[in-house]
């Protein structure tokens, strides 16, 4: 509720999400955050592909498909 508070008194407030650090920095307050190590090295190479993690994640998706009663 931190970061919400600050930006609803200062819209213009510059929020900055710093990938390497793992960190939101806001004005002068410092927030860590938690990314997926595979999202955050896809964010820091820039390969990012949402179709290529559902196409790697193929196994795990058809592993809950069987799972689902209304299959």
């Amino acid at each position: 509720y931190l970061l919400a508070s600050l930006i609803a008194e200062d819209p213009s407030l510059r929020v900055i999400v710093d990938v390497v650090e793992l960190q939101i920095r806001a004005g002068d307050q410092i927030v860590g955050c938690e990314l997926r190590a595979g999202a955050r090295e896809s964010l820091l190479n820039g390969a990012w592909d949402p179709l290529d993690e559902l196409l790697e994640a193929n196994e795990s998706i058809e592993r809950v498909h069987r799972k689902l009663a209304y299959t």
